[in-house]
């Protein structure tokens, strides 16, 4: 599975240092013998510390300045449950791939693969920077609701499973429950339209009315073969009664 968050600059030092696990305070839930297994899979084409790289992108594009616009955005991808671990590697770099060429690789901030949480599978953390190209100002910009967009939601998981099962020559499940309907979160469920809730309801009650009907038809064709089952059993006994089963 696959969700992403957005991030102020005041919620920079704790992710950032929790990727590269150079937060000082203690986690329960990481295993310190088994952080040596964890790797970043974009510090190859971004060497600079995390947020001296944040720093430098942001002084290249326009910035609102304003205390609550997001900086950054990340997307944590888990290993699916049927996975198996000889196949994590090549997992993850597909889904490096799949996002550094739908975000930009020069938005690219890190990519670090956690493999010292024993209480959770093993997953990546892909963070950028959402930066867009303004056509019709010429300019680079960022803007983290146009970029991680409803409709970026609604495509995301599909485009990422479809790609990973490619790379590794095989179908990989990236969708769930919680992430069919394009990973909305709880906020973005709020904000539907009246509308939008009013078709949703009646998609379901068509769904079930529907359901309700095949089920009265198959009781229908269950009835008919009884009853044709019977006159079945009675032909036979006649005939057996007759003695032609001699």
């Amino acid at each position: 599975m696959a969700h992403v968050k957005k991030y102020t600059r005041g919620a920079l030092h704790n992710m950032l240092s929790h990727y590269d696990r150079t937060a000082k305070h203690s986690r329960e839930n990481i295993d310190p013998s088994l952080t040596h297994l964890n790797y970043n899979l974009a510090e190859k084409w971004q060497p600079l510390p995390q947020k001296e790289f944040i720093d430098k992108r942001l002084s290249q594009v326009r910035v609102q300045k304003r205390k609550d616009v997001n900086v950054m955005c990340s997307w944590v991808l888990t290993v699916p449950k049927s996975l198996k671990p000889k196949e994590y590697e090549r997992f993850f770099k597909a889904g490096y791939r799949f996002m550094e060429r739908r975000y930009g690789r020069d938005n690219v901030i890190s990519a670090y693969v956690h493999m010292d949480e024993p209480s959770a599978k093993p997953h990546m953390h892909f963070a950028f920077v959402p930066v867009l190209h303004d056509v019709e100002k010429g300019i680079d910009r960022l803007c983290a609701k146009k970029v991680v967009s409803r409709q970026d939601l609604k495509s995301f998981h599909n485009e990422l499973e479809a790609y990973i099962s490619r790379s590794l020559g095989h179908g990989v499940e990236i969708l769930n429950e919680a992430t069919k309907e394009g990973n909305k979160s709880i906020i973005e469920l709020k904000r539907l339209s009246h509308k939008d809730l009013m078709d949703r309801m009646l998609e379901q009650d068509l769904a079930i009315t529907n359901l309700l009907n095949e089920n009265k038809e198959l009781k229908r064709k269950v009835k008919d073969l009884e009853q044709e089952l019977a006159g079945e059993e009675q032909e036979f006994d006649f005939f057996r009664e007759a003695g032609f089963d001699r």
